[in-house]
């Protein structure tokens, strides 16, 4: 799931974690 989240947090960083429910890291 670590790396499935960074590749979305590259695409979508806050909206990627809106769907997977996780805090979104900023870079």
């Amino acid at each position: 799931i670590r790396d499935e989240i960074k590749e979305i947090t590259s695409n979508t960083d806050t909206e990627c974690v809106s769907s997977n429910g996780r805090r979104a890291v900023k870079k």
